[in-house]
Formats: C-alpha cells, sequence, structure tokens
C-alpha cells in the first residue's frame, strides 16, 4: 500500500541513500584510461571479467555470433585455397624443377667461367624461392591449427559444458536419462561416478577401483533419504549460433580435402542443413513444446485450481447494538482481491486495491461501492 500525506499527494518511494561525498567512476575516456592504469593486475581482471559477465550475449546471437562463426569460416576456406591452389603447386613445382636434367650440374659445364655466373645466379634465386613457399606454407599451417583449436574449444563448449543442475526431491522418475543422478540426502559430500571426470587422475582411479564398495555403501544409504540431480543440457544463443555457422563438419572438410573455388558450395549446404536442423528444427519444437507446457499449466490453472481456490467473498455490515434502527449493508463481492483502507497523515480515508496486472495498488472510487442498505422495517416508537 501507498504512503501518503493527504488522498492526493503520495510520497515518493524512491530514497537516495548514497551520500553525496561519494565520487562515482570517471566519466572522459582519459580519465578512465588512468584510472585503469593505476589498477591492479587483480583487480583489473576482476573489471574485465564482470564486464564480461554482465553483457548479455544471447542478445548479441544474430549480430555477433553469427556473422562471426561465418568470417571464421570463409577465412579458414580462404587459408586452404591459397594453400592448395597456389603455394603447394607452386612448391611441387620447384622441386619438380631441381629433380629434372639441368645442364648446369653438369661438373664440366661448371669449369667454364662463362656459366659460373648463370648457375649460381638460378641456384640462389631456388633457395629464396623455397625459404619464401616454406615459410608461406608454415605460417597458413600455423593459423589453421590455431582454428581447429578454437573451432575444438566452440564444440566442447556446446555439446559438454553447458548445463543447468536441478535438484528433484520426492520424486521418483518413471523415465531413466543418463544427465539423472541418484543422491544421499544425509552424506552431500559422496562422490559420484558423473562427477569424476572434474577431479584429478588420482581421485578417478581411485573411484573405480573402489567402485563396488561404493554402490554397495550408496545401495544401503539411499533406501529411504535420497534426491535427484537433473543436468539439463542448456547452450546458449551466443555457442548455438557460432558452432551452426563455424562447425567442425566444414573444418574436417576443408582441412581433409583439396579445396577449390567448388568446395565453397559444399560449406554453404553443410551452413544451411545445420542451421535447418538446429535451429529451424530443433530450437522451434523446443518453443513449442514450451507453449503447449504453459497452455496446459494456465488451463489447469483456470478450470481446476482457481475454482477451488479463488471463492468469492462478500462482507456484509450488520447492526448488533440494542438501537431500533438496525441496517444491513453488503460490500461488492471479491475474489481474493480485497480492499484496504488506510489512513494519510492527514487523516483521509483512503480504499485502495491491489491490481495484479500491473502490481500496483490502485484507488477505488467511491461510485464503484455498492452501498445496498436495508433499513430497519419496524416503526419506531
Amino acid at each position: 500500500m501507498s504512503m501518503r500525506i493527504s488522498k492526493k499527494q503520495v510520497l515518493s518511494d524512491e530514497i537516495n541513500d548514497t551520500p553525496d561525498n561519494i565520487e562515482g567512476p570517471p566519466q572522459g575516456w582519459l580519465q578512465k584510461a588512468f584510472f585503469y592504469c593505476t589498477l591492479s593486475p587483480s583487480d583489473l581482471q576482476l573489471v574485465i571479467s564482470e564486464h564480461i559477465e554482465s553483457i548479455d550475449w544471447d542478445s548479441r546471437a544474430e549480430s555477433i555470433a553469427r556473422p562471426l562463426g561465418m568470417f571464421a569460416t570463409f577465412v579458414f576456406y580462404m587459408l586452404r585455397l591459397v594453400q592448395d591452389s597456389v603455394v603447394k603447386p607452386a612448391y611441387y613445382k620447384n622441386s619438380a624443377d631441381k629433380d629434372a636434367f639441368d645442364l648446369s650440374k653438369s661438373e664440366t659445364l661448371q669449369g667454364m667461367s662463362s656459366l659460373s655466373r648463370y648457375s649460381n645466379s638460378k641456384i640462389q634465386v631456388e633457395k629464396r624461392r623455397n625459404i619464401m613457399f616454406n615459410t608461406i606454407d608454415s605460417t597458413i599451417t600455423c593459423v589453421l591449427v590455431c582454428m581447429v583449436l578454437m573451432n575444438m574449444r566452440i564444440a566442447y563448449q556446446f555439446l559438454f559444458n553447458q548445463y543447468r543442475s536441478y535438484s528433484l526431491f520426492n520424486f521418483d522418475p518413471e523415465v531413466d536419462s543418463p544427465n539423472l543422478t541418484k543422491r544421499s540426502l544425509t552424506d552431500l559430500s559422496k562422490s559420484y561416478l558423473k562427477d569424476m571426470g572434474k577431479k584429478g587422475l588420482w581421485s578417478m582411479i581411485k573411484y573405480f577401483i573402489l567402485m563396488k564398495v561404493n554402490k554397495e555403501m550408496m545401495d544401503r544409504e539411499l533406501n529411504d533419504k535420497y534426491f535427484y540431480t537433473l543436468n539439463k543440457w542448456s547452450p546458449t544463443k551466443f555457442t548455438t549460433q557460432l558452432f551452426i555457422h563455424f562447425n567442425p563438419v566444414n573444418v574436417c572438410f576443408l582441412w581433409l580435402t583439396n579445396v577449390s573455388f567448388a568446395s565453397f558450395l559444399l560449406v554453404m549446404v553443410i551452413w544451411t542443413a545445420f542451421r535447418f536442423v538446429i535451429q529451424d528444427r530443433y530450437e522451434v519444437r523446443l518453443t513449442d513444446e514450451s507453449i503447449i507446457t504453459a497452455a496446459l499449466v494456465d488451463q489447469m490453472n483456470k478450470k481446476m485450481i482457481q475454482n477451488r481456490t479463488n471463492k468469492h467473498y462478500q462482507n456484509v455490515l450488520v447492526d448488533a447494538t440494542n438501537k431500533r434502527t438496525p441496517f444491513v449493508r453488503f460490500e461488492p463481492a471479491i475474489t481474493h482481491n480485497p480492499i484496504f483502507q488506510t489512513h494519510s497523515l492527514n487523516g483521509d480515508l483512503i480504499r485502495e486495491r491491489f491490481n495484479r496486472k500491473i502490481h500496483q495498488f490502485e484507488d477505488v472510487s467511491d461510485d464503484t461501492i455498492t452501498k445496498n442498505t436495508i433499513p430497519n422495517s419496524r416503526s419506531s416508537p
């Protein structure tokens, strides 16, 4: 309910608890740069981490993740195209020229002074060309390896590292799931097989050696007090867009095959297939299931729960005194939405009702209040 001075004057709910002597962060870019330079490395890392975590990456999935994934795939394709169409043919041609019959390699001709200058200059040109091609090929290979590792990281994040954990109490599932784990309610520190992947090698070996003993202990302990944890696979939209447009299938195809201009058509086909299966079918299916679930819950709420809980009430004022002028007054019928009566600081009577749609209290006008008064039918003496 609102706090008022009078019937029309409302006190503000916003109270400024911030002291005036506390200065905010610097506003200018030069002041910000100086401020960040004076921070310690740990504080700077904390500021950067908080800034990254505060960004809503899912809202930027279409604007950032999708173009970024397509750009990474295009760069990978161009590097492989240059490597297969330019670098390797020139390198093989240079190697073939070295293995071919060459008169400059003849010892008899090398003894002639007129041919020595030609042979030396040709050998130097071939060496420089070999060094250049080797450098270009090694650089492209290093960049490709880095991009493959980045693609493996994105695939791991999408497939294995994004889960939401739910604890299920007083529930026995009828369908088993690989993401469902039965845990002891009395000993929360107990280790389980599905948690071993997050621990060290020695912990995994010790668990597998004593797995039979642990299983027997679990059977005895989980007879009465237990609960379930469900790790639901829930990748973010940002990671999903990266995985679709920079997927491992395209990377493996471009890495293992001889890339040409026609290879980009197959890259487009793989893009379309991934987008159709994951985004246009699987994600839309999840959205449709959420709509059906919400409709069923809303239907059950309206037809069953509200009919039993939201009963109509009506306040009746009855004069039970010994006076000769008794009366009965009926208030409007309400459904779990009572009218609150308060007084302002000036003593004015305020009648309010809570509006569940806007989650605020609103005034009740006197015109909407029915005052059905039944006067005394008996004649006064």
